[in-house]
């Protein structure tokens, strides 16, 4: 039994060593569980407070607007103060989900910090404030329509021409259609329930911001004092479609090109193979393609819908002669991509107990040989875009990693794990990774197993334990065994109240000469 599981099992570690999450306290302990999303939050919420600020204020303080100004009064800044933010909103908005962006800074110091649930995260962050903003917006403009109709007696009627009658006001509400319809789909349960209502729906976001840049062409509120008597426009933030076009929005047309130039780069599907549990594998060569451990792509099959692009985990390893990705079919997406490719799931055959893999199709023209020929076809065409870096790229620059997945969390480290046994069986290089802690967590009941010297269920050395993992005693037992190395990558994948302890444990268990390195890949 190896020396981890032992320690484990028999409870070497005393209690009176374990440090327990619920003792540690400070800032570093918050920074280590949640501090960058709410430090984010925090960075953004006075960033949105300054820009308002100013936008009000420089719009307040002009001397220009003599009838807009005793008219309006405070509404009128208080709109143009909030067009300020969503400009500034509307510029970064797109960034964190620019894939080629992200992966080059995953190769930079800042990689521990930009994963996937933070990037996400600052992009829902900033739709949100967009959201409360443009409702500002509206509610300012709102007021300063039924002031303005008031004044020259037009009463409702006016209120109403001027919301619907103008381009600011018929193109204001359109944007307030589509966005409602972007954040309402992206509620978790709503996303979940459709994906691709919330796929298409997000796409909507190329009509608001053609919509916004139609929307302030016509300026209602002009100077009526300034120099020369000039009659500019009161708010100078310049044209919509330049914060658009300088911000995330020109980056991801960029992508968009890349995207679409390298999609056509030579690709196709050389065999499938069906897996237990509504699983299906995909292998595939593609041009001029070169992957790393961890990585994912983006792929998008024309036959199943020409304008959905997918990421998909890569499974295969960079010392394999092909690109594989593993599938569970479980929405409309992914049950139309299986079926396209041929792979209908039925009630599998058991074998001495065993569910066995079979493989369903080989394209025609793939180099294989020695096999079925009626399982030989033509199979369909598929655009790959990347691949992009994971959390788990830098591995092989620890002496020791703990790779921690939990359900299909485990997806990640299947390349890790194929890429490690060629190292070990075809070495052509010096691997500086010399011990590897692998843990699977799975929900569910089960009977314990006898003791034995391998796990009945894996049939590896290494037992099967039913039972939620103590991760302060695991770290500790860690650091008792290794007193050597500086740093043990930690990796994980999974639900994020389970990588929140683990985060903690990172922290709790990391001394001044002994540090855990805390790597975080959801996807």
């Amino acid at each position: 039994m190896p020396p981890l599981s032992r320690m484990l099992m028999s409870s070497d570690v005393a209690v009176g060593q374990t440090v327990t999450s619920e003792k540690r306290a400070g800032v570093s302990h918050w920074m280590a569980a949640t501090g960058i999303p709410h430090l984010l939050l925090a960075i953004f919420a006075l960033l949105h407070g300054i820009i308002f600020s100013y936008g009000f204020w420089s719009s307040y303080s002009k001397g220009h607007l003599i009838f807009a100004g005793s008219t309006f009064v405070a509404t009128l800044p208080m709109a143009n103060a909030a067009a300020l933010v969503l400009y500034f909103d509307l510029a970064v908005l797109i960034f964190p989900v620019c894939q080629t962006l992200t992966s080059i800074l995953k190769r930079t110091p800042l990689s521990a910090s930009i994963h996937h649930d933070t990037r996400f995260f600052f992009h829902k962050m900033v739709g949100w404030y967009l959201v409360f903003f443009a409702v500002v917006h509206t509610i300012g403009h709102w007021i300063n329509f039924a002031l303005l109709a008031a004044k020259n007696g037009e009463g409702f009627k006016g209120f109403l021409a001027l919301n619907f009658g103008t381009i600011p006001g018929w193109s204001g509400y359109l944007m307030l259609i589509t966005l409602g319809a972007i954040a309402v789909t992206s509620f978790g349960r709503f996303r979940l329930a459709n994906f691709e209502r919330f796929y298409y729906t997000h796409h909507l976001f190329i009509v608001f911001f053609v919509v916004s840049s139609v929307h302030g062409i016509c300026c209602m509120v002009k100077e009526d004092n300034g120099p020369n008597h000039a009659r500019r426009c009161s708010v100078r933030y310049g044209p919509i479609w330049q914060w658009l076009m300088y911000g995330g929005f020109g980056y991801l047309l960029l992508e968009r090109i890349k995207k679409e130039v390298i999609g056509r780069y030579k690709t196709s599907i050389s065999k499938v193979i069906r897996h237990p549990c509504n699983v299906v594998e995909i292998q595939a060569r593609k041009e001029n393609t070169r992957t790393k451990i961890g990585q994912y792509i983006s792929l998008c099959c024309p036959e199943v819908s020409l304008w959905q692009h997918h990421r998909m985990l890569i499974t295969s390893a960079p010392e394999e002669d092909f690109l594989s990705v593993h599938v569970y079919c479980t929405s409309d997406f992914t049950n139309s991509l299986a079926a396209s490719i041929g792979c209908e799931f039925e009630p599998q055959e058991e074998i001495t107990g065993v569910l066995m893999s079979k493989v369903i199709g080989i394209d025609q023209k793939a180099p294989i040989l020695d096999v079925d020929p009626t399982i030989r076809r033509p199979l369909p065409a598929v655009f790959i875009d990347g691949p992009f870096g994971g959390a788990w790229e830098d591995i092989f620059e620890y002496e020791i990693a703990v790779l921690i997945g939990a359900g299909t969390g485990i997806m990640p480290f299947a390349s890790i794990l194929k890429s490690i046994w060629y190292r070990m069986n075809y070495p052509h290089q010096k691997t500086f990774l010399r011990k590897i802690y692998f843990f699977w967590y799975l929900t569910g009941k089960a009977q314990p197993q006898a003791a034995s010297k391998q796990s009945a269920i894996t049939e590896l050395r290494t037992p099967t334990m039913f039972r939620r993992p103590n991760w302060d005693t695991v770290f500790e037992s860690i650091r008792n065994l290794h007193a050597s190395p500086e740093k043990v990558g930690v990796f994980f994948s999974g639900p994020p109240l389970m990588g929140h302890q683990l985060s903690v444990s990172c922290h709790n268990h990391s001394k001044d000469d002994f540090i855990f390195v805390w790597r975080k890949g959801n996807f």
